[in-house]
């Protein structure tokens, strides 16, 4: 397949993690695999992060704004989340009130489930 092509395919949201496969390896499934690891409310934190949240890096008041609680409790979500392997900090050590949080590409397109709230898992 012409590079052209499989670059168009990974832009599709609902496809592209579908798109990520090498024979019997497959980003989707590892993900899957790893979501259902998680306590189930970890998994719907991460759904929410990643639908109200926006692309890129996001602080700790959009983050209690997207898990719909006060800041106090946002960081206690977001630092299970980056226990979890779920969520980074791309600025390295700073205070949590001045931190940046970023949900990576492959977890956030996994947890907004192709736009339907939920992920799917195949």
């Amino acid at each position: 397949m012409p590079l052209r092509e499989f670059a168009d395919r990974l832009t599709d949201p609902a496809g592209a993690l579908d798109e990520l496969t090498s024979g019997d390896v497959s980003v989707r499934r590892w993900l899957a695999h790893g979501w259902q690891a998680l306590p189930q409310e970890w998994g719907r934190d991460a759904e929410r992060l990643a639908a109200g949240t926006g692309e890129g890096p996001f602080g700790l008041t959009e983050a209690a704004e997207a898990l719909g609680c006060d800041e106090r409790h946002a960081v206690r979500v977001v630092e299970a989340l980056i226990d979890a392997g779920m969520v980074t900090s791309p600025c390295g050590e700073v205070t949590a009130h001045a931190a940046q949080y970023e949900l990576p590409h492959l977890i956030r397109m996994y947890a907004r489930g192709s736009g339907l709230g939920t992920p799917v898992l195949t």
